[in-house]
C-alpha cells in the first residue's frame, strides 16, 4: 500500500525520493521508470517488477510528493526503543555539537540523519525522572544510523526549525553582543510559532 502522508515516510526513504525528484526527465518512458522506482522506495519493496506497478500506485506517489510536509515540532520521541529529547535552543548545545551540525548542514540533506542525531539527546529513566546521558563510543554508529528510520513527522519540522535558527544565530554571531544573545530566547519562540503555522516548509 502506498503511504498517503509524509508522516509514514522515513528519513532514508525521503532522501532516496529526493534523488529521484532531482533527475531531469528525458521522455515519457523515463518518467515511468522514475515513477516505478518511487513506488519501490515508498513501499520498501525493491523487488517490484514494472508490470506489478499500477497506474493508481503511480498516482498515489505523485499525490504524496505534492502533499504538505509535516510542520508540528515533536520535542520527545521513541526510536527503536530509545527515548530522545530534542534540543531546540542554542544554550542547550555545546559549541562542538553546534559546529558539527553546521558543517554537516553545508553538505546537504545526505547527512540529515547525522544532524538529527546531534540535535537530540538520549534519555533514560532514573527514579521517577527521565535524564540525559551519552552513548558509549562503540554504540554511536548504530545509533546514528537508527535516525535513517526516523519518521518525517519528527524529522522535517526539526530540520526546518533548525535551519531558521541557524540563520538567526549566524546574524547574531556576526554582530555579537550580550544584549542580542539575551533576546535569542524570545526570537526562537517566535520562529517556533511561525513554523507551527507555516505549512510551506523549507
Amino acid at each position: 500500500m502506498i503511504p498517503t502522508k509524509w508522516d509514514d515516510i522515513t528519513v532514508e526513504q525521503y532522501l532516496k525520493l529526493r534523488d529521484t525528484m532531482d533527475v531531469e526527465v528525458k521522455d515519457a518512458e523515463h518518467a515511468l521508470d522514475i515513477g516505478v522506482e518511487q513506488v519501490r522506495i515508498v513501499t520498501g519493496d525493491y523487488g517490484l517488477e514494472d508490470n506489478q506497478v499500477h497506474l493508481r500506485d503511480l498516482t498515489a506517489v505523485q499525490n504524496l510528493v505534492k502533499s504538505e510536509m509535516p510542520n508540528r515540532i515533536i520535542e520527545q520521541f521513541v526510536l527503536n526503543g530509545q527515548r530522545y529529547k530534542v534540543r531546540l535552543y542554542p544554550d542547550q548545545f555545546p559549541a562542538g555539537d553546534y559546529i558539527t551540525i553546521m558543517n554537516l548542514a553545508k553538505k546537504g540533506d545526505a547527512y540529515l540523519h547525522q544532524i538529527l542525531f546531534t540535535i537530540c539527546k538520549p534519555l533514560k529513566k532514573k527514579g521517577f525522572k527521565w535524564v540525559e546521558f551519552d552513548f558509549e563510543a562503540h554504540e554511536l554508529k548504530d545509533k546514528i544510523n537508527d535516525f535513517k528510520q526516523l519518521p518525517l513527522k519528527v524529522a522535517i519540522p526539526l530540520r526546518s526549525f533548525f535551519l531558521r535558527v541557524s540563520i538567526e544565530l549566524t546574524e547574531l554571531i556576526q554582530d555579537y553582543s550580550v544584549n542580542e544573545l539575551a533576546k535569542m530566547g524570545k526570537k526562537l519562540e517566535s520562529i517556533k510559532e511561525d513554523l507551527q503555522s507555516d505549512t510551506d516548509g523549507l
